[in-house]
Parts: C-alpha cells; sequence; structure tokens
C-alpha cells in the first residue's frame, strides 16, 4: 500500500464522521453551534460581525454562502447553516496533506507503513480531532494551516530556501487571521524554534515575531490584546490539578504527553550520538510545547483549550522516536496509540453532541418575535449557548448576565431577561447544562411565558440594584 493511500483513507474516515456529526442534528451542534451561523448572517447583512473575532473563516463561509445563493432557491438561513456544516467537516480533514508532506520531506519518510497508519490514525481519529466539530469550527479551520507554516518553517531551517519562509510566513497570518489560540500554539513553535535554531541570532527575529503576533491580533479583534498582554495574572489563576475533575480524553492526553515527555528526554540523552543537530532541535521544539500544553497548573480554561492541540505535537514527537525505538517499544506505543483511536471513535461516535436546544425549544423561541417591536434596540440577556440561537431566530443583541452593567440600561430600549424552562440538550451525560439561566433580584411579571420559556422585560431599577463593577486593576 503506498503510503499516500494511508493519508487519504484517513482523511475520508474524518471527513465521514465530522459530517455524521454535524448532519445529525438540524441545527449546529454544541453550546456555540449557533454562533458561526449568526457571525456569518450579521456580515452578509451589514458588512461587518456581530461580534468582534478573528475573520477569515466568516469570509470564507460567506463567499461560498454568496455562490450557493446564485445556483439554489433554499432560503439565506438554511444556506447559511449547511454552508457551515460543510465547511467544517472538510476543514480539519485537510490537515492530512501537511502532515503528509512533514512526513515525507522532514521525517523523510523513514517509519515502516504499519507505524505510520497508527500515528495517522492517532492525528484524525483520536478524541481531540473528533471533539473539535461544529462548535469549534474556527480552531478546526486553522490546525490545517498551522501544520503548512510549521511544514514550510522546519523545511527552511533545513534548506533556507526563501520560498520556504514566505510560505511559512503566509501560513503563519492565515492561522492568526482565523483562530487566536491555534495562533498563540503556532506563534510559541516558532519562537522556541528561533532559540534553538540561532542561539543569539534570534533577538531580532523574535522581536519581529512578537510585534506581528500582536499587530494582527490588534487589527482585528482589540480586546484580545489585553488579554494577551495580561494573560500571566490569569493563566495559572484555577489550576486544573487542583480545580478538577479532569476529563477522559484529557486524562488520555495528559499521560501520552508526559510518557513522550519522559522517552523523549530518555533518547535525547541515551542515543545522544544518533541525533543531527537538525533532529535535536526538532525534537526539543515540540517536547517543549508539550510540556507548555499540559503543564498541570494552567487554569482550567486554558488547560481545556491547549488541551485539544496536544495532538499536534504528540504527532511529532511520535514521527521522531518510532525511528529510535526497539521492537518492544514500538509494539507497545501502537498498540497505546490504536487503543486510543479506537476508544475515541466509539465514545464519541456513541454520543455524539447535540445542539444545546432541542429543536422544539428553537421553534418556540421564533414565537417572542410577536412580542419585540424593535429588535434593533433590544437586548436579550440568556444563558451561555442559549443566546447565539435566540439572536438568530430574534435578530435582536444578545448577551449574559455577566457582561451586564449598570451602564447597559443606556444602550438599549427594550432588556429582556430570557430564562429556558426545558429543551436543554446536555452536553454530557447525567448533567443538565453547564451555564447557569440570568438571575436578577427583582421578581416581575413575564411577557412571555411557554413550556420552553420565560421572558421578563427589565427596568431601570433592576440595574441599579447591581453592584458597581470592581475598580480596573493596576
Amino acid at each position: 500500500m503506498d503510503k499516500k493511500v494511508i493519508y487519504l483513507i484517513f482523511g475520508i474516515s474524518l471527513l465521514t464522521l465530522r459530517l455524521l456529526f454535524n448532519y445529525h442534528s438540524e441545527l449546529i451542534p454544541g453550546v456555540n453551534g449557533g454562533y458561526y451561523p449568526l457571525q456569518v448572517r450579521i456580515l452578509l447583512d451589514t458588512g461587518h460581525l456581530g461580534f468582534s473575532d478573528m475573520p477569515l473563516y466568516f469570509y470564507i463561509n460567506l463567499f461560498f454562502v454568496k455562490i450557493a445563493s446564485l445556483i439554489t432557491t433554499i432560503d439565506t438561513d438554511n444556506i447559511i447553516i449547511h454552508t457551515s456544516k460543510i465547511i467544517d467537516s472538510i476543514s480539519l480533514p485537510l490537515l492530512v496533506i501537511p502532515l503528509y508532506l512533514i512526513d515525507k520531506n522532514i521525517f523523510e519518510n523513514k517509519l515502516p507503513k504499519f507505524v505510520l497508519l497508527c500515528i495517522v490514525g492517532f492525528v484524525t481519529l483520536s478524541f481531540s480531532p473528533l471533539i473539535l466539530t461544529s462548535d469549534l469550527q474556527k480552531n478546526a479551520l486553522a490546525i490545517p494551516f498551522m501544520l503548512f507554516s510549521v511544514y514550510h518553517l522546519f523545511s527552511f531551517y533545513c534548506v533556507k530556501s526563501r520560498r520556504h519562509i514566505l510560505l511559512s510566513a503566509i501560513f503563519f497570518i492565515l492561522t492568526g487571521l482565523t483562530h487566536f489560540g491555534v495562533f498563540s500554539v503556532l506563534a510559541l513553535i516558532l519562537i522556541i524554534s528561533l532559540i534553538l535554531f540561532y542561539r543569539r541570532k534570534a533577538l531580532l527575529p523574535l522581536l519581529g515575531v512578537s510585534f506581528s503576533v500582536v499587530l494582527i491580533v490588534y487589527l482585528f479583534d482589540p480586546t484580545r490584546v489585553d488579554r494577551l498582554l495580561n494573560a500571566w495574572n490569569v493563566v495559572f489563576e484555577k489550576p486544573a490539578i487542583l480545580h478538577g475533575p479532569v476529563s477522559p480524553p484529557d486524562l488520555v492526553n495528559y499521560t501520552l504527553s508526559y510518557l513522550l515527555i519522559g522517552s523523549g528526554i530518555y533518547f535525547l540523552i541515551k542515543q545522544k550520538e544518533s541525533f543531527s543537530t537538525y533532529d535535536r532541535n526538532l525534537m526539543l521544539v515540540f517536547l517543549s510545547i508539550i510540556f507548555i500544553l499540559s503543564f498541570p497548573l494552567l487554569d482550567i480554561e486554558y488547560a481545556k483549550r491547549f488541551s485539544l492541540l496536544l495532538f499536534i505535537p504528540q504527532a511529532m514527537v511520535l514521527f521522531i522516536l518510532f525511528r529510535f525505538f526497539n521492537r518492544i517499544l514500538r509494539t507497545t506505543f501502537c498498540t497505546l496509540l490504536i487503543l486510543i483511536t479506537a476508544l475515541s471513535v466509539f465514545l464519541m461516535t456513541g454520543h455524539m453532541k447535540p445542539a444545546s436546544i432541542t429543536q422544539e425549544a428553537f421553534q418556540d423561541l421564533k414565537n417572542l418575535e410577536q412580542h419585540i417591536s424593535e429588535p434593533e434596540k433590544t437586548l436579550i440577556i440568556a444563558r451561555h449557548g442559549l443566546e447565539w440561537w435566540t439572536a438568530w431566530q430574534l435578530n435582536t443583541k444578545v448577551g449574559q448576565d455577566k457582561s451586564i452593567d449598570r451602564s447597559t440600561v443606556l444602550k438599549y430600549k427594550n432588556i429582556i431577561k430570557l430564562v429556558q424552562l426545558n429543551g436543554i440538550n446536555s452536553m454530557q451525560p447525567n448533567r443538565r447544562g453547564a451555564f447557569h439561566e440570568p438571575f436578577f433580584p427583582t421578581e416581575r411579571e413575564p411577557f412571555y411565558v411557554s413550556d420552553y420559556f420565560v421572558a421578563t422585560k427589565l427596568e431601570k431599577e433592576d440595574f441599579e440594584r447591581m453592584k458597581p463593577p470592581p475598580p480596573p486593576r493596576n
């Protein structure tokens, strides 16, 4: 079997599963499933995003929505949702292309086919690539861009071609325009690799990279620059190891990560002479990334996000380590990868991610429309996961109670608290919902009550009773 066929088979397998995950529900699955079509529709209607974010993914969706609208009579809302599902299903499987190029040109196709099958199966069908579906669409598209950038970056370190550094820079920018978190990991890879490959000469390139990262983020989402520059204040705020429990996928990720870190350090020391300078630097880059992304004292929210990206540096280290493993270690790690992959497919297909609300609740939301006379001057406060579909159905502004303060009342003519009674889909077995319903201390008569929702109009005094926001940090 040609090695290209291995990549093709697993790419198609991942595409098939992602289509299944996206289309098992009429709505887009996941807590943030409604966010993506909402942003695309606002962009289509107004020419700008409704919520500040990295814009590339939404413009790609918009491009295909406009093409589809020219060749079909389906209404625009349905086109947007189908486009979102299809692009999301296709995007992550594209990673097999740069992965193949990395295997062929960086690692020189040195692995036996069975070992390669285990690694590619893990990269495409383990927990993380299957979780990165539906409500994590920007992450999924950014990962192939990141891998293309990594491929050209390490090709440049090897052959010093201007073409490679130019293409790496282009994919670096594309990653930045797609997703902030993946971009941050790519920036870390670039920074660590510059230090290892260029030592003292890396100072000027590091300054250039740092400036570029901040500039790209600032141009499209200025609020994230503050978060980026102040990340050190919160990144260890609630350590995952102390504020668990750690989910089974994360536990698998951390176990594999520290096995790879331990094995990598062992072989770097014991077989020092067997490593070229290039391979040693390559190994150190990805071991460092694995250590950073799986550091046990990371804040629980950061840890969850970073854990989903661990499979990329893990795969890079596996490509290198399998060349040094003896027969017993190869068998052990291949068995481990097969078990992880099989368990991932079994569990993820057995409990596919649902939409945040049921179809019946989604339809009931539309009944609120007749009670809202000026949607453009109306703010609806709802729990996380509900707010996107509320805005989609009612064309109002939306928010969560944690982002509301006394000044909010000055910005809108009507402010509505929306509480959901029924029709909440659980993202995890035996859990009704991870996010609280909005709460205000005053009690008012609702103007809309159904089997699914209670809607109440808030008045100025409801906000006057709120605590003032804390003073800004120095």
